[in-house]
């Protein structure tokens, strides 16, 4: 009698909703993804999911909705691996339920949440375009923007390019020192003006 299954129908026949469920192998390490997936492809829900040191198969199956309850010792470091956040996101909004490990009677308690803990990257205003800081949280990602400043506006050297006479007028061109975009400008005859005077042209 050919006792082998294919997922499909392991799951089908051995998986149900409600069940108290629990997989091999070691946070990261040689996880059962595959029937995991065969699981959530099927629908059944509402498990007691127990883990020594529960991983990716669990974070998967509480991102899903499908763990009713969740006992461990341990559950990778979102910080170390990163699959670890729908587990993290869970418990940072939902209910722990405590359990009596003598007679297992339980109560539920509400967590409350641990509000967001920005991190701000502040953008400096260049010549034409104004500054800002961007908050981001480091737990959920939710982000804003404050702090908004305006632009410096250019600040240009200039250097001469062609000097003025008594009938035509000269020109410079400036580099600003900030931002590096250049400008030209006039240089007023001498017989036009009293004085020679610089008059933007681009």
């Amino acid at each position: 009698m050919n006792k082998v299954y294919s997922l499909h129908d392991a799951v089908a026949k051995f998986v149900e909703s409600g069940d108290c469920i629990c997989f091999g192998g070691f946070t990261t390490n040689r996880k059962p993804y595959a029937i995991v997936n065969e699981i959530l492809r099927q629908g059944q829900k509402d498990f007691v999911a127990y883990a020594g040191p529960g991983g990716g198969e669990i974070d998967m199956l509480i991102g899903e909705g499908r763990v009713a309850a969740y006992i461990n010792c341990y559950t990778a470091n979102s910080g170390y691996t990163n699959v670890s956040r729908r587990f993290r996101a869970a418990i940072e909004k939902g209910e722990l339920t405590y359990t009596c490990s003598r007679c297992y009677d339980s109560y539920t308690e509400a967590i409350a949440p641990v509000g967001h803990s920005h991190k701000p990257v502040v953008t400096a205003p260049g010549c034409t375009e104004g500054g800002f800081s961007d908050h981001t949280c480091r737990r959920c990602g939710h982000s804003y923007r404050d702090s908004h400043t305006d632009p410096t506006g250019h600040s240009f050297e200039w250097f001469l390019m062609e000097a003025p006479d008594c009938t035509t007028e000269g020109w410079e061109q400036g580099k600003c020192t900030g931002c590096g975009d250049c400008a030209d400008a006039c240089i007023s005859s001498c017989i036009t003006m009293a004085a020679p005077y610089r008059s933007m042209i681009s």
